[in-house]
């Protein structure tokens, strides 16, 4: 039985985790530095796990009920560049950067500039390329991994020196 639009709705729930924890976020972090509950930062790991299953699972139900589509296709590309910037956003809340250039800097250059590309290539190439370390997979685990560590650590773990975190090990 084809259902049509069930890949979407898919994607649609993954994407609803990561706007809730990016609005959570927001709500708790108005300017992105303050300290947020530790509980917010888990649920922004355990968010971006879900929907990194979700993203992954709406292309094989697609594939599994031959309701894959070029407009279902862009949806899922117009999902994945919102979750690009919400996802963001979260990151630089989580670890405290706030409005800074720093935090600006890193969802630019690690967030949209790849992604840019990808989607460029898959453009001209008709497919998409992933090496065997890519933004989708190990990205999103390390965003998420990112998120957990700070529900433990909290914020500030991310403003120590290397020196201080690594016990004088590696001196700079």
């Amino acid at each position: 039985v084809r259902i049509p639009g069930i890949p979407n709705l898919i994607t649609l729930i993954g994407f609803f985790f990561v706007l809730a924890h990016a609005t959570l976020c927001m709500v708790y972090a108005p300017t992105l530095s303050e300290e947020m509950p530790r509980w917010v930062y888990a649920f922004s790991g355990l968010s971006m796990l879900i929907y990194q299953t979700m993203d992954n699972l709406d292309g094989k139900q697609a594939k599994r009920t031959k309701a894959s589509s070029p407009l279902g296709e862009m949806f899922d590309h117009g999902v994945d560049a919102l979750t690009v910037t919400f996802s963001g956003i979260a990151m630089i809340a989580s670890i405290g950067l706030g409005g800074s250039w720093a935090g600006l800097s890193c969802v630019i250059f690690i967030g949209f500039i790849p992604f840019i590309f990808a989607t460029w290539e898959e453009y001209h190439l008709g497919a998409l390329h992933f090496p065997i370390i890519n933004g989708p997979i190990e990205g999103i685990l390390m965003l998420s991994g990112m998120h957990f560590l700070t529900a433990i650590n909290g914020p500030q773990f991310w403003h120590q020196s290397l020196e201080s975190v690594s016990g004088g090990v590696i001196q700079v």
